[in-house]
């Protein structure tokens, strides 16, 4: 091996270049960063395997998009001020300012004009007949009503609004219990399936908002949630902190590189490695079609610390060798200090590479990746440590020993008094391991998984208080639903086929009885084939019949009509007659 690494001192402008291609091209697939590919959604941390994968392109192929929406909350004050009929969030100027958002979100190019839902479309529903949009033509008489008739018209409207507020299907849905909370929603149109495609309506989000709060009354809330306003904002915060953290953790472990060595070749020897191999890391998850994720975001951050040991290690032993003066001793001396050095540094790297890799066998795809990444990742910085770092070693002047002979100082004096103590008390220091060790072995009995969506938020973070607000206001975030399938080969048993319903298929009374699976009636685990729709980009929904769509709360399922195989949409929904079910955030 010492030969091998006196190689690399007679070829290092060569080994240079080459590293150095290779990091730059590696690099450039980092710039621009705003077309940086990345995958904020939960989908890569909720659907764990293909199965479930394959259940969930099945149902949004028969009933599209399942959180591909928009959320607008609104929450009113107390009745009293301008609300003297005490409506709440249905009083006349309020329905006008969510009226006035909704026109703005069905004018987007991005969203379905359809699916825009908003408390003036809401229908009156206990009198003896439905009447659809009841809000919206009361509120077109009050406006047009002259001087003399507008108490009548605001009592005909008050009547209606409380009509609605009164309906069952909408409180805890769409419209808040206690009268102060409302909501606007929309569908992003097949269109707009992508990230890029939704930024611009993020973008604008704000301002939309921003118009909407100066005509509520005082003291209102507003409050913008939604899957793909989660994506956005996580995005912006995982790129933000990846563009932080990787610069602030280059700077510490500079500094503690300089403190630890008191010499400026601390800084020059390890770091152009592991700066190289975090570069080429990344940049390698995007050559090959890895998106920066909520996991693997920090790759960077564990290759910089873990790849920057090796350097060190091979520093500190450099420094306690007498080197020779001329060239040629002290390249041997340097390929000498290397050859000991590797096996140890690949041992370590090995062993922290499996450590990643065993990832690979996690149930969610997202964390498989990660770990496969992260282990390549450690290898290559290995690898880039074991050409750089002795190349850089012969760059300067050799180290000098100290003259009292290499008699331990500052840190070194600390560490082995440390050393001491501990072979001294031998005992004391197991008593406290197992001690230590029973108390974790009590906390991680206790363990309990936590998979609250937008749980690690900061309290005040925005999206945060629109989760809260959904919670305390309506019925939350989460749903749960169940896809049913109808057996495909046996339909009702009948004369013939005009005894059947549209949609069942006719089993001749002549045809043996099929064996009753367990299933039920009519039903059967058995699933059709998947679709081949992506999860992340469907578009192929099945256009809706026009009209208003009927209300329902983000997330909730949207009921399919009865001579349809299967029924209930919702986000994860799992497919078949076994009732399994998954939760998704919505």
């Amino acid at each position: 091996m010492t030969g091998f690494y006196l190689g690399v001192l007679r070829f290092r402008w060569p080994i240079l270049l080459a590293v150095t291609a290779v990091t730059v091209w590696l690099g450039a697939a980092l710039w621009p960063p705003e077309e940086l590919a990345v995958d904020f959604s939960f989908e890569g941390l909720l659907v764990a395997d293909e199965a479930e994968r394959a259940e969930l392109d099945a149902m949004r192929a028969d009933f599209g998009e399942d959180v591909d929406k928009v959320v607008v909350l609104v929450v009113v004050p107390g009745a009293g001020g301008a609300d003297a009929d005490g409506l709440g969030v249905l009083a006349p100027d309020v329905v006008r300012a969510m009226d006035g958002l909704a026109d703005a979100l069905r004018a987007r190019p991005e969203l379905d004009p359809e699916s825009v839902l908003a408390p003036d479309g809401l229908a009156c529903l206990r009198r003896g007949e439905i009447h659809a949009r009841c809000l919206a033509d009361a509120l077109a008489r009050l406006d047009a009503a002259p001087a003399g008739a507008a108490a009548d018209a605001r009592r005909a409207y008050a009547s209606d609004a409380r009509a609605v507020a009164g309906s069952a299907l909408y409180r805890g849905v769409v419209l808040g219990s206690d009268g102060r909370t409302a909501l606007v929603a929309a569908d992003f149109a097949p269109s707009a399936s992508t990230a890029d495609a939704r930024e611009p309506l993020v973008a604008a989000l704000p301002a939309l908002t921003d118009a909407l709060r100066a005509r509520l009354p005082p003291g209102s809330e507003v409050h913008v949630t939604g899957i793909p306003v989660v994506e956005a904002t996580y995005s912006a915060m995982a790129l933000g902190d990846l563009a932080r953290f990787v610069p602030i953790t280059a700077a510490l472990v500079a500094l503690l590189l300089l403190l630890a060595f008191r010499h400026p070749r601390a800084l020059w020897v390890p770091l152009p490695g592991v700066g190289a191999a975090t570069l080429a890391s990344l940049g390698l998850m995007q050559r090959l079609g890895e998106p920066l994720n909520l996991v693997n975001n920090v790759t960077g951050v564990i290759v910089l610390v873990i790849g920057v040991a090796d350097g060190v290690h091979i520093l500190a032993r450099w420094q306690e060798t007498r080197v020779p003066a001329d060239p040629a001793g002290r390249r041997r001396a340097i390929a000498e200090v290397m050859a000991r050095m590797t096996p140890a540094c690949f041992v370590t790297s090995l062993t922290t590479a499996v450590g990643f890799g065993s990832l690979v066998t996690a149930a969610i795809p997202t964390v498989r990746s990660f770990g496969l990444f992260a282990a390549a990742a450690v290898m290559l910085a290995f690898v880039a440590q074991m050409l750089l770092v002795p190349i850089m070693l012969s760059v300067g002047a050799p180290p000098a020993l100290p003259a009292d002979g290499g008699r331990p100082r500052g840190l070194e004096r600390r560490l082995a008094w440390v050393a001491a103590a501990i072979e001294r008390r031998r005992r004391a220091v197991l008593l406290a391991f197992a001690a230590t060790t029973a108390l974790a072995a009590v906390g991680l009995a206790q363990v309990r998984a936590d998979a609250r969506a937008l749980g690690e938020l900061p309290a005040d973070h925005p999206l945060a208080l629109a989760t809260a607000a959904v919670e305390e206001h309506l019925s939350g975030v989460l749903s749960h639903a169940i896809v049913f399938t109808a057996r495909e080969d046996v339909g009702r048993r009948c004369a013939s086929d005009a005894g059947c319903a549209p949609h069942q298929r006719c089993v001749l009374e002549s045809a043996p009885a099929p064996a009753d699976d367990g299933g039920g009636v009519g039903s059967s685990s058995r699933t059709r084939p998947p679709r081949t729709t992506t999860a992340a980009s469907s578009s192929r929904r099945p256009r809706r019949a026009r009209g208003r769509p009927r209300p329902r709360a983000p997330g909730t399922a949207r009921r399919a009509w009865p001579t349809r195989r299967s029924s209930g949409r919702s986000p994860g929904s799992a497919r078949g007659s076994r009732g399994r079910r998954r939760t998704r955030p919505s």
